[in-house]
């Protein structure tokens, strides 16, 4: 596992770059590897006007995420397990802060349920404390099919 000194996000052994941009090798900031042409979708369309899409395109070249964490409630034979909404995440924010709440809650009601209580919880607290789920391809894919 690698951790980018830049976002702290925790990557992959075999992660040559970040999400934000910092490259392992040359320990220095590249272009990230973000498809940024849901934005340019979104300006064409009408949604974002010139200096929304700029704004938006560069703070997420920048490093901001949309991530989402998720939690786990127990009733006896019944486990709900669920994600948050999505926070937008910073480069200098520390994703297992943001998530924290949700892991707690998870700690606290996940574990009764029968059978998927224990194996549910685990998931969830292992997920959160990886700093959740990016989805801000998610986010600006809703942003572009809600523009048409």
């Amino acid at each position: 596992m690698k951790k980018c000194p830049r976002c702290r996000l925790v990557n992959p052994g075999s992660a040559l770059r970040c999400d934000c941009g910092y490259d392992f090798a040359s320990q220095s900031i590249k272009a990230s590897y973000l498809d940024t042409s849901r934005i340019d979708v979104l300006e064409q369309a009408g949604a974002l006007d010139k200096l929304s899409a700029a704004s938006l395109r560069a703070k997420l070249e920048k490093g901001d995420r949309y991530v989402v964490f998720q939690f786990c409630i127990s009733i006896i034979f019944i486990t709900f397990k669920r994600r948050s909404r999505p926070y937008l995440i910073r480069p200098q924010d520390r994703r297992f802060t943001a998530g924290l709440p949700y892991t707690l809650v998870s700690l606290v009601c996940g574990w009764w349920g029968v059978p998927w209580g224990p194996i549910w919880t685990i998931s969830t607290v292992v997920n959160n404390c990886r700093g959740g789920v990016d989805v801000t391809y998610e986010v600006l894919s809703g942003m572009v099919r809600g523009s048409r």
